[in-house]
């Protein structure tokens, strides 16, 4: 008995600790999965297909219970399947759901009925013109999604039929244009933050305000693909190839702009400054000419690995921005060196790099990794079931090995 308990001990303690995936992989699992359909004609032959990680396999029935069964040895803990419309007595029968994953030794039930199941899109939310840190909610379709500076598209999926949004007045006071509207089938909408002038002003004019002007960023021998951001009282506009200048109307006062350093290196020929009458100022960069302390440039950190729900907060220069799954941040206008630093998420995950500095444009990707093994053990991410495995483990190992030395 020694010998089996050590092994025994051996598989719990590394099953727990590696997790629930690896200690699936370590048993056999019964290889079957129930499906059961309603809504069909008694006697109808209706059939799903089943992939349990080498093939699809075909099942059918005339009753309304399907078992699918495999000769196979449950390493796959869920299994994907799909099943066909289904014509009967002259009409078409649906199911829903379709297709979708299913457990080892579960049940799924099918509902078929004439009428097909709503076909789902996909729609893209995008916003220019914030001021910096500003932020606004989005609601679609009666769910509401934060959006911002620092994250300013917000993707919404699974969406059917026809869908109506609207987008509140920023935090800031910024004043989306279009503010609302109706959509159907995938796409995209753009939506423009504008901010309206504070106070009277005192300009030298007459009259109840004072006059509005014109304004033009006009960039030149940028390469193709290039892009540089240029921000003008604190909104947020691009100079690419394709877009070559930026007109703004409507300003007033005086009104001050920078320019960034372009993401493939093209360095501006003026950085910056103010304006306060109808013109054009044009930009010209040039690549290869290195770089300088004075410069302004604009750098982006990209977060991967980080699990749904966690976040983490990355600071530069003293400003901290929040970075949650499949997101990035670009902070704009740096010049000199910068310093930045990013913490551990509040699920406990490790960033790699966590620090760092840089003085030029340029792009890094923070990992975030959850400790595991046993040399960087975290235990705030085991379950009590992990607990309970390396416990009995560890008491059945030392059982075994009491009974070899007895032995001995």
């Amino acid at each position: 008995m020694n010998n089996i308990e050590l092994a025994i001990g051996l598989i719990l303690v590394i099953g727990a600790i590696a997790g629930p995936s690896v200690a699936t992989n370590l048993v056999v699992l019964p290889t079957y999965i129930t499906f059961v359909e309603t809504g069909l004609p008694s006697g109808t032959l209706w059939s799903v297909s089943v992939n349990e990680g080498s093939g699809w396999h075909q099942f059918t029935s005339s009753t309304n219970t399907i078992t699918a069964s495999f000769d196979f040895n449950g390493i796959e803990y869920y299994y994907s399947w799909t099943s066909p419309s289904i014509t009967a007595n002259g009409a078409t029968y649906y199911p829903s759901p379709s297709s979708g994953s299913a457990e080892v030794k579960g049940t799924v039930s099918i509902a078929f009925s004439t009428s097909p199941t709503a076909t789902t899109y996909s729609y893209t939310f995008k916003t220019t013109g914030w001021h910096i840190s500003d932020s606004a909610t989005l609601t679609v379709d009666g769910q509401a999604y934060s959006i911002s500076a620092n994250v300013p598209d917000v993707e919404v999926n699974s969406l059917s039929g026809t869908v109506t949004w609207s987008i509140s007045d920023s935090q800031g006071g910024g004043v989306p244009s279009p503010s609302s509207g109706t959509i159907s089938g995938s796409g995209s909408v753009s939506i423009a933050f504008t901010y309206p002038s504070s106070g009277s002003g005192s300009g030298s004019g007459s009259g109840s305000g004072s006059s509005s002007y014109s304004y033009t960023w006009q960039e030149i021998d940028m390469k193709a693909g290039d892009s540089a951001t240029l921000i003008v009282n604190g909104q947020y506009y691009y100079l690419t190839p394709s877009s070559a200048s930026v007109t703004l109307n409507s300003l007033s006062g005086s009104v001050s702009w920078t320019v960034a350093q372009s993401d493939m290196g093209g360095v501006p020929s003026t950085y910056g400054g103010t304006v306060s009458s109808s013109g054009t100022t044009v930009i010209e960069f040039v690549y290869g000419s290195g770089s300088s302390s004075s410069q302004y440039y604009s750098y982006t950190w990209q977060e991967s690995g980080l699990k749904s729900g966690d976040t983490a907060v990355l600071t530069v220069n003293g400003q901290q921005y929040t970075l949650s799954p499949g997101t990035a941040v670009s902070v704009n206008s740096l010049s000199g060196t910068t310093a930045w630093s990013v913490s551990s998420s509040a699920q406990g995950a490790t960033p790699s790099p966590a620090q760092g500095s840089t003085s030029t444009s340029g792009y890094t990707t923070i990992d975030f990794t959850y400790g595991t093994s046993i040399g960087g053990l975290s235990l705030s991410n085991m379950s009590w079931m992990q607990y309970a495995g390396i416990i009995i483990g560890i008491v059945l190992m030392a059982d075994g090995a009491r009974r070899t030395n007895e032995k001995s």
